[in-house]
């Protein structure tokens, strides 16, 4: 009886010995593995960091260029809003340079409910340049959707651009750089995407690149 009683006793201290053995093996792979997590997450947001600081640097870089940079004039920009485009006639434009920076807007209208709509900022000089720098420093990249719509950035026409979409209008919006110097929007009501985006083809904006 003592001898079975011993028996089963240095069994179940066996068994004991082997569950503290394989959690005190758990808890160590467990915390390797946290470890590791941890390690990761960190070099990942070092890396994003170290992006995040270069692109801010190239950009002020930028910013500092284009002030040196001559605003162009209203007509050199009134030239880039052609009186007809993919068989519309243009219905309302103004060019201006009152802000201290050149901007440009001009309507085309398919019908009474379609309609786009283009604006031009010249960022070169120091009020050029300042918006240039707004404009960079906030929401490129982003994405968000609601009931009401969404905006999201994408790639368009060579560069980074931020696609938006209001359901309550129908409207489209696009908005993006070009040349490295001048900020672009596109509108389109009840156009859909795909019209806007053929819209800002035949504006032929690759022209501003031309420009000294």
């Amino acid at each position: 009886m003592n001898i079975k009683l011993r028996s089963m006793k240095l069994k179940t201290h066996l068994w004991l010995c082997a569950a503290i053995l394989i959690a005190s093996c758990s808890g160590s792979s467990s915390k390797d593995t946290k470890e590791e997590a941890t390690k990761e997450t960190s070099e990942e947001t070092s890396s994003s960091t170290k992006d995040m600081a270069s692109s801010a640097s190239e950009t002020q870089k930028r910013i500092d260029e284009l002030k040196k940079v001559p605003v162009i004039t209203n007509d050199e920009l009134k030239s880039f809003f052609p009186t007809e485009l993919n068989g519309m006639k243009r219905s309302e434009f103004s060019v201006t340079n009152m802000t201290g920076f050149a901007t440009g807007t001009a309507e085309y209208k398919k019908d009474d409910t379609t309609e786009y709509k283009v604006m031009i900022y010249d960022c070169a000089g120091e009020a050029g340049s300042a918006f240039y720098g707004m404009q960079y420093l906030t929401g490129w990249n982003m994405e968000r959707e609601d009931e009401n719509g969404y905006e999201k950035t994408v790639s368009f026409m060579g560069s980074k651009a931020l696609e938006q979409f209001s359901k309550s209008s129908n409207r489209y919006t696009l908005n993006f750089v070009t040349a490295e110097r001048f900020w672009v929007t596109l509108e389109g009501r009840n156009t859909g995407l795909e019209n806007l985006k053929s819209f800002a083809q035949a504006l032929n904006l690759e022209k501003l690149k031309d420009l000294k």
